[in-house]
């Protein structure tokens, strides 16, 4: 069962996101979501790259990554 959305309702953004990374996508991955991520207050963004065996690690401070 959900809850009727109401007067009160509000959208906002997730406070964290975790992206793996692919080929294909990578600017997009990189540039395009980290700009809208941050200016959209995710507070965390964690990209996890499969190729590299890494993963990077954004925290919003200040408004900005």
């Amino acid at each position: 069962m959900t809850a009727p959305i109401t007067a009160h309702f509000r959208y906002s953004a997730p406070d964290w996101i975790i992206k793996i990374l692919s080929p294909g996508n990578l600017a997009r991955d990189t540039k395009e979501k980290f700009d809208l991520y941050e200016e959209s207050e995710v507070s965390e963004y964690w990209i996890v790259s499969p190729g590299g065996k890494s993963v990077t690690v954004y925290l919003l401070q200040d408004d900005h990554y």
